[in-house]
């Protein structure tokens, strides 16, 4: 669990200071890299599979290339996206490897949920391609070691100018420290022509957890404070608010998670603090607070997911 220290206690009024917070860009959850095929260089499948740590967060295909538009196939995000074509095994696959390291806290309480999805489509030639996503859990950097792994897929259409997701999501096993994430096609179905995949994404989040809330306080008078949760989304962005009294607020819609339910009243009602969540969802800040603090009301607001935690007193 990692300490934070509380800057301000008087920030702007509520719905301005949640809309100037918006979503920072490292509080985006997806833990792949280049997850369109936009900005970096293929490595080889061999690669990325027998060097870990080196080749983390390179795509490796066994067979295939970043491509613009080809014929009626568009790619779903930006102006790329990655083809592949059989290469003479059962399945061709792209792989990328990622260090969750981070996340051992939650990984190993037995909490963690793991998701992979990436945006399938075929050439016009073929009638019903199947694709797959598949995740693989290590404890060590070592493709010849010890692993399980999930994996979910669907037959696909025949119109190219419609992408289908594939996705599989599962709970990962304790004492994982590395994941492969892949997405592969059947190629007895591919009749030899390529099949195309954009728009990937990989997340990891708490299976279950309740965000929950904790203050300790030095009332009647004011003093030091202790403010802890868990149950945030692993490597989010959270809100601290305070209110005079317990009620129901809506976050206004030109803010970030508009519509929003509070369980805080509008009277006196102002964001705290910001900061990240934590790798695992869980952490603390400590300050000083006076004794106008005492007797209000606490609640912290995920800006990733936009769930709401227990409202807590200082008292």
């Amino acid at each position: 669990m990692r300490t934070y220290a509380i800057r301000n206690l008087s920030f702007a009024t509520l719905a301005l200071a949640i809309a100037a917070l918006a979503a920072p860009a490292h509080a985006q959850s997806n833990l792949l890299v280049d997850p369109g095929f936009e900005n970096n260089p293929l490595e080889s499948a061999h690669n990325v599979l027998n060097y870990f740590e080196q080749y983390q967060g390179f795509w490796g295909p066994e067979r295939g290339s970043i491509v613009g538009q080809v014929g009626p196939v568009i790619p779903r995000d930006g102006t790329k996206m990655l083809q592949m074509t059989d290469d003479g095994g059962t399945t061709t696959a792209v792989f990328q490897v990622t260090d969750v390291s981070a996340y051992a806290a939650l990984i190993d309480s037995g909490q963690a949920t793991v998701s992979l999805s990436g945006f399938c489509d075929a050439d016009p030639g073929i009638p019903a391609a199947f694709g797959a996503a598949a995740v693989s859990f290590y404890a060590l950097p070592d493709w010849y070691s010890s692993n399980t792994f999930i994996a979910d897929g669907r037959t696909l259409d025949a119109d190219p100018a419609t992408w289908e997701q594939v996705a599989v999501t599962g709970e990962v096993p304790i004492g994982t420290r590395w994941m492969i994430s892949q997405v592969y096609f059947s190629n007895g179905l591919l009749r030899g022509l390529p099949a195309y995949v954009d728009s990937t994404e990989m997340t990891i989040t708490g299976d279950g957890g309740t965000f929950d809330l904790q203050v300790e306080a030095s009332c009647p008078g004011g003093g030091p404070i202790q403010i802890s949760w868990t149950g945030a989304s692993p490597g989010g962005w959270i809100v601290l608010i305070n209110a005079l009294t317990e009620g129901t607020v809506s976050i206004p819609r030109w803010s970030p998670c508009a519509g929003t339910m509070l369980g805080l009243g509008s009277h006196g009602i102002r964001t705290v603090w910001h900061g990240p969540a934590g790798n695992n969802g869980s952490g603390n800040i400590q300050d000083s607070a006076g004794p106008r603090a005492c007797g209000t009301y606490l609640q912290l607001l995920d800006l990733v997911n936009c769930e709401t935690s227990n409202v807590a007193p200082v008292n």
